[in-house]
């Protein structure tokens, strides 16, 4: 791994606004694609977040950042492609979404990248197709650090790549799952709950807001993309699957007992 990618990495996974707004500074000064890749950062960062958060307000302000980050790819690309390291881009259609069906591609020198939206915005219609992966954050950050490295067009290889832990990258996957519909039986793991959910999900969103914030996080920590295919789920997964039942069930049980107070 690069001292470039590591500070990419680094700065991405964190909330410091200083380290954010120098990152941003140095790549704008590479030009087209410094400029492309701050608003990539901006994009894909926002749109982790928004789907982390639970507070309306948090999560609108995330939704409209990254919409604005949009604008500003498709207008960068509208009027400087020629300059810059994507090769090609484009709006399509995503039929599995009832809302935010519009979808910007983009294909990097590290990989496709991709980002619903609720509107379409200016630019051609993508003349590709999805190429199935849900690696948008890592491939981003990879092109990024590159840029910073004055390898904008340097082609990457996904598949020499180690897997990729971060949080962001599991919402993605965890999400793309679930648009897939229910394949087989799995229920929310709440106790007495018996809502279907995807397999790739603890439970159904009311009974996961309700867990707290610290052990959602060790679930996502410990959680693998493929583990609800596989059937092999971590020693870390299962303590916090545990952790979890386990304070559910103390909420059950100090439930029934106000209700004979």
């Amino acid at each position: 791994m690069t001292d470039s990618l590591s500070e990419v990495r680094a700065i991405y996974a964190g909330s410091n606004g200083e380290a954010t707004r120098a990152l941003y500074v140095r790549l704008e000064a590479q030009g087209v694609d410094g400029q492309l890749a701050v608003n990539l950062l901006r994009a894909v960062k926002n749109s982790t977040r928004a789907k982390l958060y639970r507070g309306h307000g948090h999560k609108g302000a995330a939704y409209d950042t990254k919409g604005w980050a949009i604008g500003n790819l498709c207008r960068l690309l509208s009027e400087q492609q020629a300059a810059a390291a994507i090769t090609r881009w484009g709006w399509a259609i995503d039929d599995a979404q009832p809302h935010h069906r519009h979808v910007l591609y983009l294909d990097l020198p590290t990989g496709q990248v991709s980002f619903h939206a609720e509107h379409r915005g200016s630019g051609p219609e993508y003349a590709g197709a999805w190429d199935g992966a849900t690696s948008s954050a890592e491939r981003i950050q990879r092109w990024a650090a590159n840029v910073l490295d004055g390898r904008a067009g340097a082609i990457e290889s996904p598949a020499s790549w180690p897997p990729s832990i971060a949080i962001g990258e599991k919402v993605d996957h965890v999400l793309g799952e679930a648009r897939k519909g229910q394949v087989r039986d799995h229920h929310c793991h709440w106790p007495g709950c018996t809502r279907q959910v995807p397999p790739a999900m603890w439970g159904c969103k009311e009974h996961w807001a309700r867990v707290p914030q610290a052990m959602r996080r060790k679930i996502w920590r410990a959680y693998q993309p493929g583990q609800e295919k596989t059937l092999t789920p971590s020693a870390e997964y299962v303590a916090a699957a545990r952790e979890i039942r386990d304070w559910c069930l103390e909420q059950e049980r100090q439930a029934q007992q106000g209700k004979l107070l």
